[in-house]
């Protein structure tokens, strides 16, 4: 049976304006990328948008979790979105 948890989905989007082709650059951490922004040694600026919060049902967030290469049992729901029966967040060294 379905969860009755309701989740939900924000989209945080930056921009960044650079002179240097290299950065930032896909190993970047959102951490360095908002020191290079906030005055770090690279010419760059930046903007950070967030989108309204969309709210989803659990099936819906399972399958958006797995989009993003997590497991839905994160939220202790399965991939259908049913209740897994246990929180993969108690047991804090799981990855």
């Amino acid at each position: 049976m379905n969860s009755d948890k309701k989740f939900y989905r924000t989209v945080i989007t930056v921009e960044v304006l650079h002179e240097h082709p290299r950065h930032p650059h896909k190993g970047m951490s959102l951490a360095d990328v908002d020191r290079m922004i906030s005055g770090g040694s690279h010419p760059c600026a930046g903007k950070v948008t967030f989108s309204d919060p969309v709210e989803m049902n659990a099936k819906e967030a399972a399958q958006a979790l797995i989009a993003i290469g997590e497991q839905p049992e994160w939220f202790a729901i399965t991939e259908d979105g049913d209740e897994a029966g246990f929180d993969l967040r108690e047991y804090r060294d799981w990855r």
